[in-house]
């Protein structure tokens, strides 16, 4: 349009193209049509674990101002554990909570998180690990944008029959996940990989003698309904963590305010998810209490066998990382370094 005549013209006409976005210098969304998610979880709907999680979508749609919805898929019902990970990778889920643990061999550099030693709070472990994966930046997640991580405390072996030494442990079978198979074998167990929803059926049907976990699944996985004892040794407890990760193409549609609060959601909710976590595995052990599991303790001297037993595993790890031209050393020693740093304000919790 020429505008040598009417220049009031042009000037009205100008700002309402700007206005309506006709003319637009990138994507624009609209406040009564949110960007629409979904989130793949394995976990039950139920666990105080998973309403975290959806807790993290409310607080998320909450900040955006209503443009950004999430829409959960819990108890594998769009992608189950081992599927999580590249189902956000091939967007059949926007979102996921995916362990790594269960796809082992998948993620190498990561390990490091899963090995034995951290201290018995799930805000020790939790900081680590986020902090951690921001300064590693694994190149084995690259495909997937990370938001945070979800992480246990160090966990515990129930089973059917008392484990107090390693001699009641040789020849047990006990389930695991992850390099945690490698602690239970170097413990002299007999490690049998399995997904948890397998768990209760193998203890009763006497596939295993036992199974590494968390006092919380007494209750929520029902565990005191297949065992009778659980033996607790932080140093060599069960370790997990949880990846939330995101489409990466899915990230990168997001405009800079968005990405912004969500990255402040993401932050605020690791202590969210930690603390979370530390009341509901004192929640499992006064459950377990009150069915009249036992809890089992080892004796110092015992406890320092156990805890030599399982060192071969930091100098596995890095001879392994080394074989593979991955940085394990730096790995290691980065989280040796976040642990002295955060044992220091996060002490054990758990009270038996």
């Amino acid at each position: 349009m020429r505008c040598t005549r009417n220049w009031s013209f042009c000037l009205a006409f100008l700002a309402f193209v700007l206005l309506t976005g006709l003319v637009t210098s990138g994507p624009s969304y609209s406040a009564d049509k949110p960007i629409e998610f979904s989130f793949a979880t394995s976990l039950p709907v139920q666990y105080p674990i998973t309403q975290g999680l959806d807790a993290w979508g409310k607080e998320v749609e909450k900040r955006t101002g209503g443009r950004v919805k999430i829409t959960y898929f819990h108890a594998s019902s769009l992608a189950d554990a081992v599927q999580a990970y590249d189902a956000v990778v091939n967007g059949i889920c926007d979102i996921a909570m995916t362990f790594p643990a269960n796809n082992r061999g998948r993620f190498p550099l990561t390990e490091a998180l899963e090995l034995p030693g951290l201290g018995g709070n799930a805000l020790l472990v939790t900081h680590v690990h986020n902090d951690w994966v921001q300064k590693m930046k694994p190149k084995e997640l690259d495909d997937t944008h990370f938001l945070y991580a979800v992480s246990n405390m160090p966990g515990v072996i129930y089973s059917t029959k008392p484990f107090r030494t390693l001699e009641d442990l040789k020849g047990s079978r006990i389930r695991c996940s992850g390099m945690t198979c490698k602690t239970v074998e170097l413990l002299g167990a007999v490690p049998v990989a399995m997904p948890k929803p397998d768990v209760y059926d193998a203890l009763q049907k006497g596939i295993v003698d036992g199974a590494s976990g968390t006092p919380n699944e007494l209750k929520y996985w029902r565990m005191t309904e297949v065992t009778k004892y659980t033996t607790y040794h932080a140093e060599t407890g069960y370790l997990a963590t949880g990846f939330v990760v995101m489409n990466k193409a899915k990230w990168n549609s997001l405009t800079p305010d968005l990405k912004k609060i969500i990255d402040e959601v993401n932050t605020d909710w690791q202590d969210h998810m930690a603390k979370i976590l530390n009341a509901v595995e004192q929640e499992g052990v006064e459950y377990g209490k009150a069915k009249g599991h036992i809890f089992l303790m080892l004796s110092p001297e015992e406890a320092a066998r156990w805890t030599k037993a399982v060192e071969p595993m930091y100098q596995d790890y890095v001879k392994r990382m080394s074989a593979k031209g991955l940085p394990g050393k730096e790995a290691l020693a980065y989280r040796e370094q976040l642990h002295a740093k955060y044992r220091k304000i996060y002490q054990p919790v758990l009270k038996f």
